[in-house]
């Protein structure tokens, strides 16, 4: 049964002064996530992103992209290839998302609830 997931987003270094509530379906993709919070934030995700969830790194990568990330012990996994339900999330876990390099952007995501989607509702 599909779930819905409710996260507090919060944009750090305000000291919890800018936060989002948002609630998204379990089967949507980590990169929907991050796009459904840059649009609570009235960002215009133009720039790249990654989301770090249990040590694991999502993020889009290009080919010629593969030598920046040697000093990583794994790479990347694509955002649109993994379904949040994936992710095994329990209330209180929590990932972190990085958005448009250098500056400074960055938000923690803390699942605050799991409830499950009636049926007939998208």
């Amino acid at each position: 049964m599909t779930q819905i997931y409710k996260f507090k987003v919060t944009l750090c270094e305000s000291e919890n002064y800018i936060w989002r509530d948002i609630e998204i379906s379990s089967l949507s993709s980590v990169a929907k996530l991050a796009y459904t919070i840059l649009a609570a934030f009235e960002a215009e995700a133009s720039h790249l992103f990654n989301i770090v969830c249990s040590g694991t790194r999502y993020e889009f990568l290009y080919d010629n992209d593969l030598d920046f990330y040697d000093d990583y012990e794994t790479v990347p996994i694509p955002p649109n290839a993994v379904k949040l339900t994936s992710l095994r999330l329990n209330v209180g876990d929590s990932m972190t998302m990085e958005y448009d390099y250098g500056a400074g952007w960055e938000f923690n995501i803390c699942l605050m609830s799991v409830t499950d989607m009636k049926k007939g509702a998208g």
